[in-house]
């Protein structure tokens, strides 16, 4: 009498072999894909998070400009990607020439102490830092306007007249990676360089 039981022919083994060895890549390939823009929109998220930071503290130091120890204007230099002013970034007795510049896809902070009696700054003395990386501005970083500034008009036309600047926004454009997703992310903000009326 024949068993009413039989076992896996080698046949159907290998298909389920088969086919188990599908999903198995098939669900490899969605964690893989899963974990890479995870990766992705992580090191977006850090890439603006440290711009947002970078903001706040040139934000902060633009409005604290005054003049500089040897009592040169506290607005030196401002161009489309740079702005050079002067400012106590270090909570010390002295007003230090601080440089904020595009240098490839990196925002960088020069700084100068004064040195000497008169106060000098040299340029051999500036320590340059990175503040944000990932900036892929097609646009320029900074825009300057007087005081007559309501919202809506131009930015001030080169070469720009320092003593009229009277704000200045700032537009940076995040991205790790132009060519994939998620897209560029934009942060502004605008400062009013409420101490420059009184060195007119």
């Amino acid at each position: 009498m024949k068993s009413a039981h039989r076992g896996f022919t080698f046949i159907e083994i290998m298909i389920t072999l088969a086919i188990a060895s599908i999903v198995a890549v098939m669900v490899s390939s969605f964690y893989s894909e899963g974990l890479r823009i995870w990766r992705m929109n992580k090191s977006q998220i850090d890439a603006q998070n440290q711009a947002r930071a970078a903001l706040n503290t040139l934000v902060t130091e633009l409005r604290e400009m005054a003049r500089a120890d040897n009592g040169a204007y506290p607005l030196e230099s401002a161009q489309q990607n740079s702005v050079i002013f002067y400012s106590n970034v270090d909570a010390d007795s002295a007003n230090e020439r601080v440089r904020y510049f595009l240098s490839g896809t990196d925002l960088r902070k020069g700084i100068i102490n004064p040195v000497g009696t008169p106060a000098t700054y040299p340029a051999a003395n500036e320590t340059v830092t990175v503040v944000a990386k990932d900036i892929v501005n097609t646009t320029p970083i900074f825009y300057y306007h007087p005081d007559t500034y309501t919202g809506s008009e131009a930015p001030m036309t080169y070469p720009i007249s320092l003593a009229d600047v009277r704000l200045i926004r700032i537009n940076l454009s995040v991205d790790t990676n132009v060519n994939e997703l998620p897209a560029s992310t934009v942060i502004e903000t605008a400062v009013s360089l409420r101490n420059l009326k009184d060195n007119l």
